[in-house]
């Protein structure tokens, strides 16, 4: 039985699907059997867009949808931060996906580096939820007191970009439950985190932290030899990204992915902007330093 594997995209300024793209041929190309991708997107989500990822797809004999989501208006002119609505829509999978055993929610930000998605699937416990605890959201005392004011510890709060979810075993009507949570704690650091961490307190199974390793600026994870991301799914979760002109360690793994010509627009990051080389901060192993490169 094809498990759906989906992904969710607001792309405001036409530039961040290409992060998209890449996840997308990473999941692919490392996996055995076929597989089913779906995205859900709204307006923004361009032609090119849709065309290169289609053409991913089809590359791959994989079966795309693109399903358009319209939110409510008190959704839409919600401030959700430094994250955009799409991070929204993946409260709707519930409905959308309502007669399907299991369903992967994956975010853009991420690549699956010698990992086949058909190991997570089946190292999903039959929990509703499966996802991998967050390692480093109690680094902020900021965080660990908005998370105490929702009863919520970080040491057993997860990270919501890679998800195993079981739709039958969840409330099809998640969107207008979030409302009323949002509305009841209008100051959050992370709004759909947050809410599925308070939703699914008692209700969620762990999976093997290999399954969303984040290569951020904490712990100097962003310099690792390059080795080490072997056999993981790399979050790049952190504000700095790989098509925003960095380079370090940690982005190696996904310039193999994204070098491929049906994502040429990826390459071209370096056409646009200058190069900049992170390095850590001898002083701070939770802080990078950045300079730019001159030929």
């Amino acid at each position: 039985m094809t498990v759906p594997i989906v992904f969710c995209i607001h792309d405001s300024n036409g530039q961040y699907w290409p992060n998209l793209a890449v996840a997308i041929e990473s999941v692919l190309v490392n996996s055995s059997g076929r597989h089913a991708i779906h995205v859900l997107h709204n307006e923004t989500m361009t032609q090119e867009a849709k065309e290169t990822i289609e053409l991913i797809a089809s590359i791959h004999g994989a079966k795309l949808h693109l399903t358009n989501i319209k939110l409510t208006e008190f959704l839409e002119k919600s401030n959700y931060g430094q994250f955009s609505p799409a991070s929204i829509f993946r409260l709707a999978i519930p409905l959308i996906f309502k007669d399907e055993d299991q369903v992967v929610y994956l975010d853009s930000d991420l690549i699956f580096h010698g990992v086949d998605i058909n190991d997570l699937i089946s190292s999903a416990s039959n929990s509703a939820l499966c996802a991998v605890t967050d390692p480093y959201i109690g680094r902020s005392q900021a965080h660990r007191e908005l998370l105490a004011d929702l009863n919520l510890d970080a040491s057993s709060y997860f990270n919501s970009g890679v998800l195993v979810m079981r739709p039958k075993k969840m409330d099809p009507d998640l969107m207008n439950i979030f409302i009323s949570f949002y509305k009841n704690n209008p100051v959050l650091g992370h709004p759909d985190q947050d809410f599925l961490n308070f939703q699914f307190k008692d209700n969620w199974s762990k999976l093997d932290p290999k399954f969303n390793h984040q290569a951020c600026a904490f712990d100097r994870s962003l310099f690792k030899p390059v080795s080490s991301y072997w056999g993981k799914v790399i979050h790049y979760a952190g504000k700095v990204k790989p098509l925003q002109g960095f380079i370090a360690p940690a982005f190696i793994p996904f310039w193999m992915y994204a070098n491929v010509h049906v994502i040429e627009k990826a390459t071209q990051v370096f056409d646009a902007a200058p190069l900049l080389i992170l390095e850590p901060d001898p002083s701070n192993d939770d802080f990078v330093l950045g300079h730019q490169y001159k030929s």
